[in-house]
């Protein structure tokens, strides 16, 4: 958002300034009161993050199955042993990295097939 209005710092008068025109001030002040937000308010939904983040992060929730690798065989059966996390793609052993959710991004992780 391109900020209208400026400090005042010359020391005669205190307040702020601007060199917008009185019609873009009044549909900026007019926008911002239709949200009926205080500045509190907008500070804290700042502090939460963007929509898009919000977003991944509740996607995030939604447990997600890992992709499975297999690096050899035994009795010709292949052996999988290492999870893949969907949304990173970090690698790690099935046997020792029984992790409900991606230490790496956090994306939930449903592994309920291997038990």
């Amino acid at each position: 958002m391109k900020r209208l209005t400026n400090k005042r710092c010359n020391g005669i008068k205190e307040g702020y300034w601007s060199q917008a025109k009185k019609e873009e001030l009044v549909q900026r002040l007019a926008a911002y009161e239709d949200t009926g937000l205080e500045p509190a308010e907008i500070q804290q939904y700042r502090a939460i993050g963007t929509v898009e983040e919000c977003r991944a992060a509740v996607e995030k929730q939604n447990p997600k199955k890992p992709d499975y690798e297999s690096d050899g065989d035994a009795d010709g059966y292949h052996v999988y042993d290492t999870w893949i996390c969907p949304n990173c793609g970090t690698r790690y052993e099935v046997d020792y990295d029984d992790y409900k959710y991606c230490p790496e991004c956090g994306q939930a992780i449903d592994r309920c097939e291997e038990e």
